[in-house]
């Protein structure tokens, strides 16, 4: 595989990329990020895989709770209208 490469990085055009895969995957479990270039051009980006730590991805029972948070003050915002749902709905019928 002729690449330029560097100890974490290195850049391999997009029919070299296609033909060696397997390896580059394997590179970048090791480790090694891959830019992928057509005629030159940097295009993509091939890097390793990072597992986000516990602390930084919510759970998805505080992603519930903050979406309930935004919806309960995105509705105390809104007056309270007098229409009810029927008229509501004939409304956006028109």
């Amino acid at each position: 595989m002729s690449a330029s490469n560097s100890d974490s990085l290195r850049t391999i055009g997009a029919f070299e990329a296609k033909t060696h895969l397997s390896q580059l995957l394997k590179d970048a479990e090791g480790g090694i990020e891959t830019i992928i270039t057509v005629r030159g051009k940097p295009v993509a980006r091939l890097v390793p895989w990072r597992v986000p730590h516990a602390e930084e991805a919510p759970s998805e029972k505080e992603r519930i709770l903050a979406a309930i948070r935004r919806l309960r003050a995105m509705r105390a915002q809104e007056p309270a209208g007098e229409d009810s749902v029927a008229d509501l709905i004939r409304m956006g019928r028109r």
